[in-house]
């Protein structure tokens, strides 16, 4: 290790990132996961108090239920570049995600934003999808808004009271709401 409590150093040769691994740890405040990883498991880093900074591997596919739920310090995410799966609470209750730009831009590629991904992120005032998006769960967003925005328009013009929805995959500029 570095001799610092609060950032890890994984080895380069790490493949799998089993479920509830960081799980609860309130010393983490940043880490690195090495490109090889292509697997994270459920609730991985799920309240972790403290963690401000992720850097994850480009390979991704996806990210599991409740990776990052309740990770309330957390203040930006790296998407991977390969990512097409945002699943079930992922960043749920992220309390300061994007409370710099207030925008979240999902990239190219993601396909499935799954049931509460987002909810509970107060400071994401909009929302970006890709065309490469085909489904939204259940209130993915529910909940996302500082309290000075105007979360009612938000809500009104967005997908936050449907279970699902598709959108037409060739549309020439990506949705915004």
């Amino acid at each position: 290790g570095n001799g610092q409590v609060n950032s890890y150093n994984l080895p380069q040769s790490l493949q799998r990132i089993g479920s509830t691994a960081f799980v609860d740890n309130d010393k983490l405040v940043s880490i690195t996961i090495p490109d090889n990883v292509s697997y994270i498991g459920v609730l991985a880093f799920s309240d972790c108090d403290r963690l401000k900074y992720v850097k994850l591997p480009k390979s991704c596919k996806e990210l599991p239920t409740c990776l990052f739920q309740g990770c309330r310090a957390l203040e930006s995410i790296d998407f991977p570049t390969d990512l097409t799966y945002i699943g079930y609470e992922a960043f749920c209750e992220c309390d300061s995600l994007f409370y710099e730009s207030g925008t979240l831009v999902l990239p190219e590629g993601v396909q499935t934003v799954d049931a509460y991904a987002f909810a509970k992120c107060r400071h994401i005032n909009k929302v970006v999808l890709p065309k490469s998006t085909k489904s939204v769960g259940h209130e993915a967003f529910e909940w996302i808004g500082s309290e000075n925005a105007n979360v009612e328009d938000l809500w009104n013009n967005s997908i936050m009271k449907l279970d699902s929805i598709v959108f037409d995959c060739f549309a020439s500029e990506p949705p915004v709401i």
